[in-house]
């Protein structure tokens, strides 16, 4: 079995209040993430518990009914030194309870046009914590990243995050995203490079936006 290394992440801080408060699409909220070096590819675990709470009645009646659950999850890989998308990815989870498989829930993760997995829990607590946390999900390819260790490029994640967006993704520049109040300029040009990127998202009932902290490759010996 292929040994999985955990990489290496610079400290973050967390977003200042300004931040938390805000409401446009540049501003992204910051939350630790881990990446795993795969070899061939980098995969990153992230919790997303905002887009589905058990608080949410409305929200946990429409699971309940048999309906689709979908939460969409946009993943852009940001080179921060050269400021440039390395990748963008859709990464597209449904939650449904089915009742014909034993009034067990269904969580079904997709990316790229491939299943990454479909799995059932007979608990809807344990089918909504796996919907919305991001557990190993491939986000780039190692080939289009460079290893350096501590002193080569580092990167950066953003994540688009939508429960049950109401049109179709569309990917590509947008227009211009409006100018942040930011006194952080690393956050602020951060949001701005990935709202342009990421263009204009639909509507949806939940949208969360995160950044996370740093990472790099460690160089090959």
């Amino acid at each position: 079995m292929k040994r999985r290394r955990f990489l290496a992440a610079f400290g973050g801080v967390a977003a200042a209040p300004w931040l938390i408060a805000a409401r446009s699409r540049d501003h992204y909220l910051f939350r630790r993430a881990r990446f795993f070096d795969h070899g061939g590819y980098v995969s990153m675990s992230m919790g997303f518990p905002e887009l589905l709470r058990a608080s949410d009645r409305d929200a946990m009646a429409w699971v309940d009914s048999g309906f689709e659950t979908v939460l969409r999850y946009r993943i852009i890989v940001v080179d921060r030194k050269a400021r440039r998308e390395v990748e963008q990815r859709v990464h597209l989870v449904t939650l449904r309870f089915d009742f014909l498989q034993g009034d067990r829930y269904e969580v079904k993760a997709r990316q790229g046009g491939r299943t990454l997995f479909r799995r059932y829990y007979d608990e809807r607590r344990a089918a909504v914590d796996a919907a919305t946390h991001l557990a190993r999900v491939p986000i780039a390819d190692t080939s289009r990243l460079v290893r350096g260790g501590p002193g080569g490029p580092s990167y950066s994640v953003a994540v688009v995050a939508q429960r049950n967006p109401l049109g179709p993704d569309e990917q590509g520049p947008g227009a211009d995203p409006a100018v942040a109040r930011a006194q952080d300029r690393d956050v602020q040009w951060f949001g701005r490079l990935v709202g342009f990127l990421v263009g204009e998202v639909p509507e949806a009932e939940v949208t969360v936006r995160l950044r996370t902290q740093p990472f790099y490759l460690e160089a090959r010996r």
